[in-house]
């Protein structure tokens, strides 16, 4: 699973879609851009 947010997405919002993947007992990697932010 790969979620795009973008760039200006702050914290809280990145904070929380780890949550949600994290809560399905997987592991959230983080990886900004500088146009985007994925987490994978």
């Amino acid at each position: 699973m790969i979620v795009v947010m973008a760039v200006s997405a702050v914290e809280a919002e990145i904070q929380q879609v780890v949550r949600a993947i994290e809560a399905q007992s997987l592991h959230a990697l983080i990886m900004p851009g500088g146009e985007r932010v994925a987490i994978g």
